[in-house]
């Protein structure tokens, strides 16, 4: 291998190294909205052969999803303290 290959090996290991630590934090949420997106696509599919409207769908969806996700962390937020407030 001549030294000018070996040169550009190098850059690019180290261009890979600096991209990855870049794109490290948002490795996680990419990869959770991909797996929600294929958990909700064929729900999605069924809201809209029901009621004919892509957007709407989506929208209930979203909603749904949302109300999923923030109501069981707002009842645990609540619940912690009003047992904290107890004691």
């Amino acid at each position: 291998m001549s030294n000018s290959n070996q040169f550009v090996l190098i850059f690019f290991i180290l261009g890979l190294v600096a991209a990855y630590s870049i794109f490290k934090p948002f490795i996680l949420p990419i990869v959770v909205a991909i797996l929600l997106a294929m958990a909700t696509g064929n729900l999605t599919k069924v809201i809209d052969s029901l009621i004919h409207s892509k957007r709407f769908s989506t929208l209930i969806v979203s909603i749904l999803m949302i109300v999923l996700i923030l109501v069981p962390i707002w009842i645990y937020c609540n619940n912690r303290n009003y047992i904290s407030n107890k004691t």
